[in-house]
C-alpha cells in the first residue's frame, strides 16, 4: 500500500498554492494518510499573504513643507507634496508578511523540488 504514496513524512515538495495557478510554495511532508486512493498529505509550508494589520494601510500623512518659491517667479512647490501624498494614496503598495499553514492536500497539488 504504501507503493501509492510518491513522498514520504520528512520530504521536502513544492505545493501548488491555487489549482491552475503555477504559482508554488516549499512545503514539507508532515504524515502520509494511505487511507484514500489516490494518498494524501498533511504539509506544513509558509506563504506571503497581505498583512492586514500594517501601518502602511492607513493613509499617508502629509509631511510639513515650507512654503516656498523656485528663484523668485512666484511658483509655490506645496502642491509638489500634494501630488506625492496623492499618489501614494492611490497606488499603496500592500506589505506582505509570512503566514505558516499546515493542511492536508492531494497528491496531484505536489511536485518533487527540482534537483539545482
Amino acid at each position: 500500500m504504501a507503493d501509492r504514496a510518491l513522498f514520504k513524512k520528512g520530504d521536502v515538495v513544492l505545493y501548488e498554492l491555487t489549482k491552475g495557478s503555477n504559482e508554488y510554495a516549499k512545503a514539507s511532508i508532515v504524515s502520509v494518510h494511505l487511507d484514500d486512493d489516490p494518498p494524501y498529505y498533511t504539509i506544513k509550508y509558509t506563504a506571503f499573504e497581505p498583512d492586514t494589520t500594517a501601518c502602511c494601510t492607513q493613509a499617508p500623512t502629509k509631511p510639513k513643507a515650507a512654503r516656498s518659491s523656485l528663484s523668485g517667479s512666484g511658483a509655490v512647490v506645496d502642491n509638489v507634496v500634494d501630488n506625492v501624498v496623492e499618489e501614494q494614496q492611490s497606488n499603496p503598495k500592500p506589505v506582505l508578511k509570512p503566514v505558516r499553514h499546515e493542511k492536508q492536500t492531494i497528491q496531484a497539488r505536489l511536485k518533487p523540488v527540482p534537483e539545482s
